[in-house]
């Protein structure tokens, strides 16, 4: 199985052929995706509907649009050659898309694609943040009889929910107003240094300009009655060892609800995990980061309570409702106790109805089959039928293959199918059934 939809419309590549893999494979019609047989492009209801789904998923956590798959049974029927030309051709497509909406469209992108001799094109919608578009102007076509049909309504702006597009309520505009609030304070927060109130046994410095140097480039650290106060900062021995690191961002984390370690320090620390001496409280910590940044989360909280994982839930839940993160939160949810897991889920409220279903369906079936369809199994070769130490053996390398190339990497995490393996290979050798009890 594929990384999540979410991951790859928010990715550097957001069309390649990983991604088209994926969407053959999705077979549904969600929030991130919509199928179509074909288009009519000669027609203006076909442009107007194309733009009703551009705005949709713009306005909401952006998508992809398939063409030339049978939206009802997800067949690859493939398209013609024409058809191909016009959706390609991105600065058409917006300019025709922009005729009717403010602020106007400037990122689309699509592309063609094949498969089993049929070709296809996939259009990539990313996520408009700090803006909504909307509809400037009416748009309408003409239908048989002579009358003009309204499909696009002037003033009003769409949502992509589920399986479809919906026309914004009140409560639809008030998502969109707390989605834009959220964008504003996680871009004014990136500017802003994190000050740290030092402790009152600290020893405090102060910091000049470096006169042999660019002006506000360089600084020296003195206590020199000339120095520049820094207030509120203190200069401190950095941690020397793995559970001084997380020590160090547990501390952060209770001055800022936002607070993280880097990528790279999340992957060692799990690299590194059977080596640490830390407490239940110190563990769920590390696992709420680890949801935070897509990372493994299972060997973290294997010996705590169901309670405490789920306090541990709730508690990230207030402070963050992305949508990829609280359906990760949903798949660890299936794991815990009834009542606990209940208790979870009410934090997600109504926005994230579709978690709240997915989590339902986990809990009925089996919680695992969110991570490890096929993953698993599918490095299960004839050698290891009926050997399960050794391949349990085989799965804890190749985890530890997938932590090291983090550490090593200059992107400093894993690619986002090795992330999707590793949250597998980690349910597989340390999630628990007994509800955690």
């Amino acid at each position: 199985m594929s990384a999540p939809i979410r991951e790859y419309i928010d990715s550097d590549d957001p069309l390649n052929e990983e991604v088209f893999k994926c969407l053959l494979e999705h077979r549904q019609e969600d929030i991130y995706v919509d199928y179509k047989v074909e288009f009519h492009y000669e027609q203006d209801r076909e442009w107007l509907e194309l733009t009703k789904d551009l705005i949709a998923f713009a306005n909401w956590l952006g998508g992809y649009l398939v063409f030339g798959i049978k939206n009802a049974t997800f067949e690859p029927k493939g398209i013609d050659d024409e058809t191909i030309k016009i959706l390609c051709n991105t600065d058409e497509l917006m300019k025709k898309a922009n005729r009717f909406v403010e602020p106007q469209f400037k990122f689309l992108r699509s592309k063609e694609f094949a498969f089993e001799g049929n070709k296809f094109v996939v259009i990539h919608i990313p996520e408009s943040k700090g803006i909504t578009h909307i509809i400037a102007k009416n748009g309408a076509f003409k239908q048989q009889s002579g009358e003009e049909k309204i499909i696009l309504h002037a003033g009003t702006f769409y949502l992509r929910r589920c399986g479809g597009n919906e026309l914004a309520t009140a409560r639809g505009f008030d998502e969109i107003i707390n989605k834009r609030i959220d964008h504003f304070k996680d871009s004014l927060f990136s500017k802003i240094s994190r000050v740290i109130k030092a402790p009152a046994e600290s020893e405090v410095f102060l910091l000049r300009q470096d006169p042999s140097g660019e002006v506000h480039k360089k600084f020296i650290i003195q206590d020199g009655p000339d120095a520049i106060p820094i207030k509120g900062m203190s200069f401190t021995v950095p941690p020397s060892n793995p559970e001084e690191e997380i020590c160090a961002h547990i501390a952060l984390l209770s001055k800022n609800i936002d607070e993280t370690p880097p990528d790279s320090m999340i992957w060692r620390w799990y690299k590194e995990r059977t080596a640490l001496n830390l407490s239940s409280e110190q563990k769920l910590m590390v696992a709420r980061f680890s949801i935070l940044l897509d990372a493994p989360v299972f060997y973290w909280i294997k010996n705590c309570e169901s309670s405490q994982i789920a306090d541990m839930l709730c508690n990230l839940l207030d402070s963050n409702r992305d949508y990829f993160i609280a359906a990760y939160t949903v798949d660890v949810t299936g794991f815990l106790y009834r009542t606990d897991s209940i208790r979870v889920l009410r934090k997600l409220g109504k926005m994230n109805f579709e978690t709240r279903k997915m989590a339902r369906r986990n809990q009925k079936n089996n919680p695992r089959n969110a991570f490890t369809p096929g993953i698993v199994e599918s490095r299960r070769s004839k050698e290891y039928r009926n050997r399960d130490n050794d391949f349990r053996i085989m799965i804890e390398k190749e985890l530890a293959e997938i932590a090291s190339s983090a550490c090593s990497s200059s992107n400093k995490r894993p690619g986002m199918q090795s992330r999707y393996d590793a949250k597998a290979f980690d349910c597989f050798l340390y999630a628990r059934d007994d509800k955690y009890q």
